[in-house]
């Protein structure tokens, strides 16, 4: 799962860049260092970035789905190579231990920390969540070593990189800012304090159901397969049922005569 969210990454940021890549072609072949470090550091201003960042006005058309996409918007190359290496290694370690449906897990919490701390403490038009819920990551994998009491901590150097050089990242970029950085944390160390009650709602609300739906599809099944022998057993006797009522109405007739 964590090389899957790692290539979605890749995948999304080559979308969102691949309109101006004649620009930037241009740029490097005349050596004008402005439109590269913008290609670094910046947020590209085209409509695949419009279509997945966080809108206020979307979320309250009621588009939730933004929460998710937006934490696959960067700002620039260097942040998303370096949220890729947090989800291969920090994800990662997190997957192997808790599997890859708690990953998720930490990382639509991360989401949704970034979401509530952008909207409620620096409202803005539009904004990103792909560097704080990196940020989210590292800060889960901490969590989880407190509770487990794990000393000295063991801190990726990925996470070492997410939690100091993307924090300074949202001081100079609106669309990330500080208290989005901050919900991404709280997230993510809340989906370390509270995933095993999570997943266990988790399995009860959507896994139970699924049981049950599967187990009366079975049933149904069975019974379906089932149908024509017990309607041929119920024919057959319904035919000698019959036979004995003709053949001892013959007699009765037959002994009154």
């Amino acid at each position: 799962m964590s090389w899957l969210l790692a290539i979605t990454t890749v995948a999304a940021f080559v979308q969102q860049w691949g309109p101006l890549s004649p620009a930037l072609a241009h740029a490097a072949a005349a050596l004008h260092p402005q439109p590269l470090l913008a290609f670094a550091l910046a947020v590209p201003p085209t409509p695949a970035v419009d279509a997945t960042s966080l809108h206020v006005a979307s979320l309250l058309a009621g588009d939730w789905a933004r929460v998710a996409t937006s934490a696959f918007v960067h700002s620039g190359a260097l942040c998303a190579a370096l949220s890729c290496a947090v989800l291969l290694q920090t994800g990662g370690v997190l997957e192997r231990a808790f599997g890859p449906l708690v990953l998720l897990m930490h990382v639509g919490a991360a989401a949704g920390g970034v979401a509530a701390g952008q909207l409620l403490m620096q409202p803005t038009p539009e904004s990103i969540a792909g560097p704080a819920v990196a940020c989210g990551l590292a800060a889960s994998l901490l969590v989880h070593q407190l509770r487990e009491g794990i000393r000295p901590l063991v801190v990726t150097r990925t996470s070492w990189a997410a939690l100091t050089l993307l924090p300074a990242l949202s001081a100079v970029q609106p669309m990330l800012g500080p208290w989005g950085v901050a919900g991404g944390c709280v997230g993510g160390a809340l989906a370390a304090l509270t995933w095993s009650p999570l997943l266990s709602v988790l399995r009860v609300c959507v896994f139970l159901p699924l049981f049950l739906a599967a187990a009366v599809l079975e049933a149904v099944g069975d019974v379906a397969g089932a149908a024509p022998r017990v309607v041929a057993q119920a024919l057959s006797a319904v035919l000698v049922f019959a036979w004995r009522v003709l053949a001892a109405v013959a007699g009765a007739f037959r002994a009154f005569r």
